[in-house]
């Protein structure tokens, strides 16, 4: 049994060997200057080929294809900004307590929603459409669900959530168990379904 698992040491060595020693295939072939200042988030909207970089007073739009920078100003004191897949809407968790969605074609307001007290981040879930923001950067708060065809909160039981009505599944939880298990859940899908 010893000697077979350094057989299986050794092979790993070897086979590994010449990866480790390869120079990366990746280069820097162009590079693309925005405004100065900072950003939590940096999102993809993989339909329109574009990076969203929320920040302080509007949103930095990159288009990936052609370089080209422009700005959202409907996408201010954002953390992030969160495409709406099929749609032209993004999702922005906001530093001042609300959560707002606006429309990338108009540059437009479209609703503006209680988001507790510090929103941070968000993922959206494509089986049921719905965006799960955490209300906080603290992992104890509570996870709000936004639906965001409709603008509109989910409303929830206050003590725990219907589980079939989120994701399809027949349990109950309480809200602080599920906030991170259900952000990392939704991640996962929308990562394995890419």
């Amino acid at each position: 049994m010893k000697t077979l698992s350094l057989v299986g040491l050794v092979l790993s060595a070897v086979l590994t060997a010449p990866a480790l020693a390869a120079e990366p295939a990746y280069k820097i072939v162009d590079r693309i200057k925005v405004p100065d200042g900072g950003f939590d988030y940096a999102t993809f909207d993989a339909a329109r080929s574009r990076i969203l970089m929320a920040r302080g007073d509007f949103t930095t739009v990159i288009d990936t294809k052609t370089g080209k920078v422009s700005q959202l100003n409907s996408g201010a004191l954002g953390h992030m900004a969160l495409p709406i897949p099929g749609t032209t809407l993004i999702v922005l968790p906001q530093r001042r307590g609300t959560i707002r969605i606006a429309d990338t074609a108009t540059d437009m307001v479209l609703a503006e929603l209680p988001g507790g007290k510090n929103p941070d981040g968000a993922t959206y879930d494509p089986v049921t459409k719905y965006v799960f923001v955490k209300p906080t950067c603290f992992s104890r708060s509570r996870l709000l669900v936004v639906e965001p065809h409709s603008r509109s909160i989910v409303p929830l039981a206050i003590s725990g959530i219907r589980v079939a009505d989120v994701t399809g599944l027949s349990a109950t939880f309480r809200f602080g168990m599920l906030s991170l298990a259900l952000t990392a859940s939704t991640t996962f899908m929308q990562m394995s379904i890419a």
